[in-house]
């Protein structure tokens, strides 16, 4: 009985999880406090970790016919997907079928734990998840501001986003005001470590035959088990070397999911513009913006270039994913 009260528990808590679950689809600009570590105020451990989700999609169907986890891109293992994707890739040279494989790639995505100060519930935690361009310039932020998640020397965040689809860019300076976070809130935060452990054997096989039927791949659905880790290679990636290698995240739709498209490493402009006074207004009075703060953008790149490149890759044998 109590192996069975375990296991409800378990999977109570992962879906209260998935209800806190927020991305930056919803507005043009968002005031987000990030929070500290789960490992406690003041840990040298990571405070975010990797991320990344296959949505499979048949040749010209919007919709997803399967979704999994990306295991390479969260814990930096074997991804039984990423390989069906490049073995697909090897079979065909037709554009459709291509086209349907780079969309059920996956990109590099990062999550938070983070207060929305500009959403309807500014004082729940959320798990927020946000592209890979965006996540470096939140490192860069830290590394000229410092521990900015610290709850009582810590500071908001401003993001903007302007464009949709494959012109969507982002930008991310700091607020003036340092802001406090209450500990009733900040001991509250999910423990990212178990909330990424989302494996399921029965949605990552479906996932698996779901592409082999984009190019009529005969292959095993089986997955590759034991593939995620409770210390995976990749997970808390340190931002320096994130940043050295590029924000593998691209462009980013109105659903809040990026494209398996590269984008160029987003560079710190000379100065920021201050985020406008109207969106500002609903923000708590300690949240302002910062005039001379710089403001990294994440420009959406060439993407004619990097569709290109990607089929070019993937006729050469090249991992999709």
């Amino acid at each position: 009985m109590s192996a069975l009260l375990d296991l409800v528990n378990k999977k109570r808590k992962q879906l209260s999880n998935s209800q806190r679950h927020a991305n930056l689809s919803s507005k043009n600009q968002h005031i987000v406090r990030l929070l500290p570590s789960w490992h406690g105020v003041g840990s040298d451990q990571a405070f975010w970790h990797d991320w990344g989700i296959h949505w499979v999609k048949s040749p010209g169907q919007a919709k997803a016919s399967a979704v999994h986890m990306c295991m390479a891109k969260t814990f930096g293992k074997e991804c039984p997907i990423c390989e069906a994707i490049a073995a697909g890739s090897r079979s065909t040279a037709d554009d459709i079928e291509i086209n349907a494989l780079k969309e059920s790639g996956s990109s590099q995505r990062m999550l938070f734990n983070a207060l929305m100060l500009s959403g309807d519930t500014p004082d729940e935690p959320v798990v927020l998840e946000v592209p890979g361009g965006v996540a470096n310039m939140i490192f860069e932020i830290i590394g000229q501001w410092g521990d900015i998640s610290h709850p009582e020397t810590g500071r908001p965040i401003i993001i903007n986003k302007t464009g949709t689809g494959l012109t969507t860019k982002y930008t991310v300076q700091p607020a003036a005001e340092v802001t406090q976070v209450p500990a009733s809130i900040y001991e509250n935060v999910v423990n990212l470590e178990e909330h990424v452990q989302q494996e399921d054997v029965a949605k990552l096989s479906a996932a698996v035959a779901a592409v082999n039927a984009i190019t009529g791949v005969v292959g095993s659905s089986a997955p590759i088990m034991g593939a995620a880790s409770a210390t995976p290679a990749m997970a808390h990636a340190a931002p320096a070397a994130l940043a050295a290698g590029g924000s593998p995240a691209g462009a980013v739709f109105d659903d809040g999911l990026a494209m398996n498209e590269a984008a160029p490493t987003p560079a710190v402009a000379p100065a920021a513009a201050q985020a406008p006074a109207a969106a500002m207004a609903a923000a708590p009075a300690a949240v302002t913006p910062v005039a001379a703060a710089p403001a990294a953008v994440a420009p959406a790149g060439d993407i004619d270039a990097q569709r290109a490149d990607f089929r070019n890759s993937l006729l050469a044998g090249g991992d999709a994913a």
